[in-house]
């Protein structure tokens, strides 16, 4: 274990979603994290269990409840992956991270990224050898395969 302590990254990946599925059953122990990890605003959980935001909500959940409530890590992060063109996704972000007390990375320990910024990312970390990387991106975001049909 490093000095600075165990650390985790959890991925969720959104493609076509619209976030927009019907909210599934809620539990006490939603709200208790939520108040527990002292991210949220307090006056929020209501509009945290309402779609578009209960699934974006449930999964950061999961990420906060290893780090900041139980402390089974020392940090965490809970990256979110998303098309550039997926407008619900966008918007259901900016609405989520309204719902911090304090927006930065740091603090709530939400990385919200577009799935072209993600492969750019990698396209630099990683050789002309790497083939994976071009194959994700041609099979995830060449839109003009889509088109053509």
């Amino acid at each position: 274990m490093s000095p600075q302590g165990r650390a985790f990254i959890g991925i969720e990946v959104k493609y076509s979603e619209d976030l927009k599925d019907e909210p599934s059953s809620h539990k006490e122990r939603y709200e208790e994290i939520t108040r527990e990890s002292m991210v949220f605003r307090p006056d929020v959980i209501e509009k945290l269990k309402r779609k578009p935001l209960q699934q974006i909500w449930r999964d950061h959940l999961l990420a906060l409840s290893l780090y900041k409530v139980n402390a089974d890590y020392k940090k965490g992060l809970f990256v979110y992956l998303y098309p550039r063109d997926n407008i619900e996704c966008y918007q259901a972000i900016k609405g989520y991270i309204d719902t911090f007390k304090d927006p930065t990375v740091e603090s709530s320990g939400f990385f919200p990224v577009t799935l072209e910024k993600f492969t750019g990312t990698l396209k630099t970390l990683t050789t002309e050898d790497d083939k994976w990387v071009r194959d994700f991106e041609d099979r995830y975001l060449n839109f003009a395969k889509l088109n053509s049909l």
